[in-house]
């Protein structure tokens, strides 16, 4: 990747980023089901500069299908009111590749079959692709892109962000659906929300992945520190003094929360991220910051859950790099006052930058970095977390 396309993805990822806070906190505070629908479909279709987002839904007694929502950008003609009860048949092949769960996509709809060519170029589209909407394992409709001033391929990028948000559609019309029904009880939204939370963890995975490829290690990082903070909280549960407060933590979500911990190096610029030799005191200084500001992230988009998981993201981000000696940053906290979570996370991730390539070195054998782990006990490491990660047998995936 040369250094333009490198800065372009950075730019994309960015504004991904910022685009996926909006959609999230439109869905945590969803109010009026509907209106959140239409408000995602304008940010999706600004983001990917769609020419028109819309949601079809099947009406199965009918055998029809109509347009129930739609966005529309600057100088498009809206067509919802005249896509209304449009028979299932004719559109064969494009209703049995959704109902497998598949995406349609089209990059040029000249090579459609003649009635569905007719049928998208009389509403001047060029390029089309559309996902399934699935509610209780049902196809109740589908999500669409339509592309009218210019034939489009659409990236693998481009793809799975539209996958992640059909996902957020699908909630909200089950949400909306509740409401008109009024059977949203107590039962129901404890599950939705719980649901809301298991989503926004897959973005900020997405995310967490997203910013790897920056210095090309392409998600390794995130899965191998994962990987290792599992086999490590196994070996200390054998550990008496750890057992009782890793159960109280509920370690599970320490694991899942692992792949957070760089997330705030999405705001620290690509010349010192990726930077081949030392950086200043400057630029360090510029590094450091991406712990308060993966805390801040994590505030941003979870902070409205009272959860164990939000907990230790937010403190794995923050206390990472704290040392057991006290003279680690951001807050120069020591010994057990940095929480456990982090404590952890700072042996698994110093591992794993030992033994890994980097842009400003080359990867140390796994020998010397288990030296440099364990020199580093009682004063950069709690001392019985080195223990346990001493013993571990396996430290690949």
């Amino acid at each position: 990747m040369n250094t333009m396309d490198n800065n372009n993805y950075t730019e994309s990822v960015r504004k991904y980023y910022e685009m996926i806070i909006k959609v999230l906190n439109t869905v945590y505070h969803p109010g009026d089901s509907e209106k959140s629908i239409a408000k995602i479909l304008g940010m999706t279709g600004e983001f990917i500069n769609a020419s028109r987002v819309y949601i079809f839904e099947i009406y199965d007694e009918e055998g029809t299908t109509s347009n129930t929502y739609e966005w529309c950008a600057e100088g498009i003609t809206p067509q919802i009111d005249e896509l209304q009860n449009i028979p299932e048949s004719g559109f064969d092949e494009w209703w049995r590749i959704m109902r497998e769960d598949t995406i349609f996509v089209a990059d040029d709809i000249k090579t459609l079959p003649p009635f569905m060519y007719e049928f998208f170029k009389y509403q001047h589209i060029y390029s089309i692709i559309t996902l399934p909407l699935y509610i209780d394992n049902n196809m109740v409709g589908f999500i669409g892109f339509d592309e009218c001033k210019r034939y489009r391929s659409w990236s693998n990028h481009e793809i799975e962000i539209l996958r992640a948000l059909s996902t957020l559609v699908e909630n909200l019309l089950v949400a909306r659906n509740a409401k008109r029904k009024e059977v949203a009880t107590q039962r129901f939204m404890a599950k939705k929300s719980l649901e809301l939370i298991e989503m926004k963890e897959h973005m900020l995975e997405m995310l967490a992945a997203l910013i790897e490829f920056r210095d090309l290690e392409s998600g390794y990082h995130v899965k191998r520190t994962k990987f290792l903070v599992d086999q490590l909280i196994n070996e200390m549960l054998n550990i008496p003094r750890f057992f009782t407060e890793l159960h109280e933590l509920d370690y599970e979500k320490i694991i899942n929360a692992a792949p957070m911990h760089d997330i705030g190096k999405i705001a620290i610029p690509d010349s010192i991220l990726l930077k081949p030799g030392k950086l200043t005191e400057s630029e360090f200084e510029i590094v450091k910051k991406h712990t308060t500001i993966g805390a801040e992230i994590m505030d941003r988009i979870l902070g409205g859950f009272d959860d164990v998981y939000y907990r230790h993201c937010r403190e794995i981000c923050l206390y990472h790099h704290e040392r057991w000696d006290g003279t680690g940053y951001p807050t120069g906290r020591k010994g057990k006052d940095i929480p456990l979570s982090a404590r952890i996370i700072s042996v698994t991730d110093v591992y794993d930058a030992l033994v890994s390539k980097r842009p400003y070195k080359e990867p140390f054998d796994h020998d010397v970095a288990l030296k440099i782990i364990k020199d580093g006990s009682g004063t950069q490491f709690d001392p019985d977390i080195v223990n346990a990660f001493l013993r571990l047998e396996s430290w690949e995936i």
